[in-house]
């Protein structure tokens, strides 16, 4: 994988790709289900059948009533006129019994068919989605594991040992001033900086690589493995100047990571319980 990219960037583009996805599928399915309701077509009306088959057995029960004038009774001429006229009707009623049937069920598969599409469509949303998380997540943790790797390159350099030894006095400084009395319950003492491409900004001003003559960081890897060199270096530093507060605690100093757009950001904080700390007093007398 490429890792070109500070991870809200990269996360952005991805952001950017999964919405596009989601929007093909969900074009996709829509043509989809458009195709099968359209396919449906309209309900058939029975009562055509019903009446187109009355009328042939009307006529042919006509002609056979015709052809059959010389017949002596009523009933021979009549009687056959109305059988087939009757019995044009029972086709028809059986046809468009069987055609609505048919209809019918041809509706019911094609709901069947815009359920599975349904379906579908959602577990192909579900899974997009998943894959862009699992893909960003991927990013970070190769990102992030390449730049501590990368870091050893400028944990020793004299450029680095430069910034740390300056953001070591500074942050010293801070937690020798740090206010420790009594209503204080715990010393939280954080130092931030953050890498550019150009330049290093913190609490105590800005290390500027054109002014102290230095190369840019060409990369946001280059970038990343610098503020991990030195971000462990301080600590390191801290650790060793402080195994216990001035208060007499124990002294726990922990660093976190954030990402800008064109920046990396360390954070590093100072935290040990004050011993000098009391609690309040009540105003009445127990």
């Amino acid at each position: 994988m490429k890792l070109d990219k500070f991870p809200p960037v990269f996360k952005s583009e991805l952001d950017q790709r999964t919405k596009q996805r989601l929007l093909d599928d969900s074009n996709r399915s829509f043509k989809q289900k458009k195709a099968i309701n359209s396919s449906v077509g309209e309900k058939p009306s029975g009562s055509i059948w019903v009446l187109g088959c009355g009328i042939v057995g009307f006529v042919i029960g006509f002609f056979t009533c015709v052809s059959n004038c010389n017949a002596v009774s009523t009933v021979e001429v009549f009687g056959p006129w109305i059988l087939l006229t009757i019995g044009g009707l029972v086709v028809g009623g059986i046809i468009s019994v069987l055609i609505s049937k048919n209809y019918d069920d041809n509706v019911q598969e094609k709901n069947a068919q815009l359920s599975r599409e349904e379906s579908r469509a959602k577990t192909s949303r579900e899974n997009i989605q998943k894959d862009a998380e699992k893909e960003y997540l991927q990013y970070v943790s190769e990102f992030e594991t390449t730049a501590q790797k990368m870091s050893v390159r400028f944990a020793e350099s004299p450029l680095a040992v430069e910034v740390i030894d300056w953001m070591t006095k500074g942050f010293a400084k801070t937690i020798d001033a740090a206010d420790r009395r009594s209503h204080i319950k715990e010393i939280n003492i954080p130092f931030v900086f953050k890498t550019y491409r150009d330049k290093i900004e913190c609490n105590l001003g800005t290390f500027d690589f054109e002014i102290k003559r230095c190369d840019q960081l060409e990369t946001p890897l280059e970038q990343a493995a610098l503020t991990r060199a030195i971000a462990s270096a301080i600590q390191l530093n801290v650790t060793m100047k402080y195994p216990r507060d001035a208060s007499g605690t124990n002294v726990v100093t922990n660093i976190t990571y954030d990402y800008g757009n064109d920046n990396v950001i360390a954070t590093i904080v100072y935290t040990a319980p004050n011993r000098y700390y009391k609690s309040t007093r009540g105003w009445a007398v127990n």
